[in-house]
């Protein structure tokens, strides 16, 4: 290889550097402490009496999952979404804790249930990253969010270009949309997708980046 291939094999390898290193390592492990006090707060609840908690074996195996698949999708949601909003993680590092079982996933810090599929564990914790990217940058309390009313309407407009821009991954957009109406979703929920839909998603995301910017 001459200098001129050396070169552009250098600038390559510095390319790849530069964005490993401008995206935080996101570590997702079960979580033996957190757990017995998620299952013990279930086991507490009237609604969840009847419910059958999942084997620690298979609880391991579905966290090993999410591992493989979040290696498949994660390098390009994580671009996508510094991307699109213009901001950047201000941590290296970002833990996910799968525990055994939690009613609906949530982000500081980020905890999920084990029942998941791992592309809906995809999903979950794209959603849930949005939430980190905004809360790192101060989204929402200094009111950059142009809905503050509801900033899951910024939110959806970000997983739909994920989706859609990002990964060509139509059937994830109707998945997600499907399990935030019928399964962990509320009307906040509901409400922004139905917002989103209205709206071209992209130019929601344009007068969000030029707020910011």
């Amino acid at each position: 290889m001459g200098p001129v291939g050396n070169y552009r094999l250098f600038y390559f390898l510095i390319i790849i550097i530069d964005n490993q290193m401008n995206h935080p390592i996101i570590n997702i492990e079960y979580n033996r402490f957190l757990d017995p006090i998620f299952l013990g707060w279930i086991r507490s609840q009237e609604q969840y009496k009847n419910w059958i908690a999942p084997s620690k074996d298979e609880v391991l195996k579905n966290a090993e999952g999410y591992k493989r698949a979040w290696k498949i999708y994660g390098s390009r949601i994580l671009s996508g979404l510094t991307e699109i909003t213009g901001l950047m993680f201000k941590r290296n590092h970002i833990d996910v804790h799968v525990v055994t079982g939690n009613p609906r996933a949530f982000s500081f810090p980020i905890i999920v249930k084990s029942r998941y599929e791992p592309i809906e564990f995809v999903q979950v914790l794209a959603h849930e990253l949005i939430h980190c990217l905004f809360k790192d940058n101060n989204i929402h309390s200094d009111q950059k969010d142009p809905y503050p009313n509801n900033p899951h309407i910024l939110v959806h407009a970000v997983l739909k270009y994920i989706y859609l821009d990002c990964l060509n991954e139509p059937d994830m957009l109707r998945m997600n949309k499907e399990r935030s109406l019928i399964g962990d979703g509320n009307d906040e929920y509901k409400t922004a997708w139905d917002f989103v839909e209205k709206v071209d998603y992209r130019f929601i995301l344009r007068a969000f980046k030029k707020k910011v910017s």
